[in-house]
C-alpha cells in the first residue's frame, strides 16, 4: 500500500464490518513483532493490521524518518483503509499489550 508516495508494509488479518485495529511497532522493530497479537486476534469481525513505519520491515526507506513523516504515513495508511477514528493502546508489557488488543475487540 502507497500512503504520500511511500510503500508502506503492512500484514492484515480478519475482516468484516467490526472495529478495526491497527498495531504499530517501537521505532527499533517492525510490524513483524506484531505477529502475536495479530495471530491471537479474532478472525472474524474486526479486521486487524500490523504497520510497518517507513525505514522498518517492508516499507520504503526514503530518507526522511521526522516524527511528522510517521504521522503522515499512519494517516495516510488509515485513509487507504477507510479508517477514521481510533484509540491507542500503549505496549507496556508484550503480554499485556495482547490482551488489551484482544479485549478492545471482544468488546467492539
Amino acid at each position: 500500500m502507497h500512503a504520500g508516495g511511500v510503500r508502506l508494509g503492512h500484514r492484515s488479518r480478519g475482516g468484516g464490518d467490526g472495529v478495526p485495529a491497527v498495531l504499530l511497532h517501537c521505532l527499533g522493530a517492525d510490524g513483524e513483532d506484531r505477529r502475536g497479537p495479530l495471530i491471537a486476534a479474532p478472525a472474524d469481525g474486526h479486521p486487524v493490521h500490523a504497520l510497518d513505519l517507513r525505514g522498518h520491515g517492508a516499507s520504503d526507506r526514503p530518507g526522511s524518518y521526522a516524527m511528522d513523516d510517521f504521522v503522515g504515513d499512519l494517516r495516510g495508511f488509515l485513509d487507504a483503509l477507510g479508517i477514521e477514528r481510533g484509540h491507542l493502546v500503549h505496549e507496556t508489557r508484550p503480554m499485556e499489550f495482547a490482551g488489551a488488543v484482544l479485549e478492545f475487540l471482544a468488546e467492539s
